[in-house]
C-alpha cells in the first residue's frame, strides 16, 4: 500500500523533535555573550572607578563597585549555567530520534551538532567565566 506524497512530509515533520531555533541560538551563544558583557564590564567599571582621570584614586570612586561586581559575576554564571544544562538536555532529545528517512536524519543531525556545539561553547565559557569571578572577587579593585 502506497503512502500520498502528500502526507509523508508531515510523518517526516512529526519525527523531528521539537526543539526551537531560538533555544539553540541561546544554548550556542549566551555563555560567550554573558563572558564578553562580564568582562567589558567589569574592566570598564573597576578601570573608570579607580582612573577617572589622570591620577589613580586610592580608593573606587563608586561605593557600590564590589557589589555590581559580585552581581555581574553572578548573573553571568547563572546564566551560563542554564545554558549548558539547556544544551545538555537538547543534546539528549535530539540524539533520541532514530529514522530511516533521509530528511529526519539531515534535520536531526544539524540540531545535534548545534545543540553540542552549545554543550562545548557554554561549558568552556562557563569555566572561562568562573576563574573571571575568582579574579574579580580575589583581585582589589584599586591598588593602594
Amino acid at each position: 500500500m502506497s503512502v500520498p506524497s502528500e502526507a509523508a512530509p508531515f510523518v517526516a515533520r512529526d519525527l523531528i523533535p521539537r526543539i526551537s531555533f531560538w533555544r539553540l541560538m541561546f544554548v550556542m551563544i549566551a555563555a560567550p555573550i554573558f563572558w564578553i558583557g562580564q568582562e567589558m564590564l567589569g574592566y570598564g567599571f573597576a578601570s573608570w572607578s579607580c582612573f577617572p582621570s589622570i591620577a589613580p584614586r586610592p580608593a573606587p570612586y563608586w561605593t557600590w563597585m564590589g557589589t555590581a561586581l559580585i552581581v555581574f559575576n553572578a548573573v553571568a554564571l547563572i546564566v551560563a549555567a542554564v545554558a549548558l544544562v539547556m544544551a545538555f538536555f537538547t543534546w539528549q532529545t535530539a540524539r533520541q530520534v532514530r529514522s530511516d528517512n533521509a530528511a529526519v536524519m539531515l534535520v536531526d543531525n544539524r540540531i545535534c551538532f548545534l545543540s553540542l556545539w552549545g554543550l562545548v561553547s557554554s561549558g568552556l565559557f562557563f569555566v572561562a567565566i568562573v576563574y573571571a569571578t575568582i579574579i574579580s572577587l580575589t583581585v582589589p579593585i584599586c591598588a593602594s
